[in-house]
């Protein structure tokens, strides 16, 4: 089941960043992007986005930030081949069909009107198509790993979402526009990512404003790192947050709610770029495992298991 979980968010990430599936490149991606994850892991390269300066002692600590550099240079490289071929492949005259050909239209666009680019440069588009799988794939695999074992050991919740999609989809697959009637399928991948939380720590922020939190004076320029998970499993914001419960997420109508108090992409001018990526995944992948769940046997005696990846709650060890 990971297995096939990888496979197709893999392909839905190259086929929207890029317009292809089953590019030769995409095998090579993903296994750099396993070693990226693994790297990133070590607690040299975790120190160094609060000591900079522990670059220098990289050489006496066995080089664990240059070989996450490697790996981070690799993702990269194949973004640029992967852009150079797009460009070679782009066709002003057809529709575009990925994001890299919206970013070209608009950056030959704004050439031909000797306009200034912007941020609509080469570097910024491999650096945007980098982004988009570099922080997409992982998240977004383990997210869906996270609930399909939340689903297997809640079968209530199981048959509500089956039932709510045999009634507004039936056999046909699902498409986004049914996104508005899965009222019950909407709240389960809500309380899933508010439980998984797999960016448990996100990445350093600079206060640019005074503020004050809590009778304390933040003054400008001081480092900051949101911790959404306090919010996710407050007990003043939810009732038994430890426990999964879907139907906080509707109303006495039993209409889906979303909460902004649930913030896996991050907030503000820096939220996930891959955002909407993301979201088109989960429900596009998840009523197709909903539709397979009832098959297979309840395994409440197995332990959810994570496994941390510096800031990255990880799936481990489990039998799916």
């Amino acid at each position: 089941m990971t297995m096939g979980i990888m496979v197709g968010v893999a392909n839905i990430i190259w086929q929207q960043t890029f317009g292809r599936y089953d590019d030769p490149l995409l095998a090579r991606v993903k296994d750099l992007e396993k070693k990226f994850v693994e790297r990133m892991a070590h607690p040299a390269v975790v120190l160094l986005e609060f000591v900079p300066s522990i670059r220098h002692l990289d050489g006496v600590m066995g080089n664990h930030i240059q070989k996450f550099l490697d790996v981070n240079n690799g993702l990269l490289a194949n973004s640029k081949t992967s852009v150079t071929y797009s460009s070679t492949q782009y066709n002003e005259d057809e529709e575009s069909e990925s994001f890299a050909d919206s970013f070209m239209r608009e950056m030959r666009r704004r050439d031909a009107k000797g306009e200034e680019p912007g941020t609509f440069t080469h570097t910024q588009l491999v650096g945007a198509c980098y982004d988009l799988w570099s922080a997409g794939f992982e998240t977004t695999v383990t997210t869906l790993r996270f609930m399909f074992h939340y689903m297997i050991n809640h079968p209530d919740a199981q048959r509500k979402v089956q039932k709510e999609i045999d009634e507004h989809v039936g056999k046909r697959s699902v498409q986004m526009e049914d996104q508005k009637s899965l009222h019950c399928c909407n709240a389960v991948i809500q309380e899933v990512q508010r439980l998984a939380n797999i960016v448990t720590m996100n990445l350093t922020r600079m206060v640019n404003t005074p503020m004050k939190i809590d009778g304390y004076d933040i003054p400008v320029g001081t480092r900051v790192i949101p911790e959404f998970n306090i919010v996710h499993m407050d007990e003043k914001e939810y009732e038994r947050p430890d426990f999964f419960f879907a139907e906080r997420h509707v109303n006495e109508v039993g209409e889906f709610m979303r909460d902004p108090r649930i913030t896996p992409f991050s907030l503000g001018k820096r939220s996930c770029l891959g955002e909407g990526l993301a979201r088109m995944e989960f429900f596009s992948i998840s009523p197709h495992l909903f539709n397979i769940l009832p098959s297979l046997p309840s395994l409440k005696s197995l332990p959810l298991s994570t496994h941390r990846f510096a800031s990255l709650d990880l799936q481990h060890r489990m039998r799916c």
